[in-house]
């Protein structure tokens, strides 16, 4: 692999740069940049579950009991 830095990657941040600098009008920039950032909210109960969270345990065994029903009823 090429130690050096591609070419078109420092022609590609030389031109970003100058065109940062170039424009007058930053609120065009701040629109763009805005459309990458997300303003969701991130779930508050993602990941690993608290054991003793009480609702989130009922809610777990109703979808767990739900399988076993379908498959009961499948088998029969």
């Amino acid at each position: 692999m090429n130690k050096r830095p591609n070419a078109y990657v420092l022609a590609g941040l030389g031109v970003g740069g100058a065109v940062l600098l170039a424009v007058k009008n930053k609120q065009h920039l701040k629109k763009w940049a805005s459309m990458f950032r997300s303003d969701e909210k991130v779930p508050e109960k993602a990941g690993h579950p608290d054991p003793l969270d009480i609702q989130d345990n009922k809610m777990v065994d109703e979808g767990a009991m739900t399988s076993v029903h379908y498959f009961n009823e499948a088998r029969q």
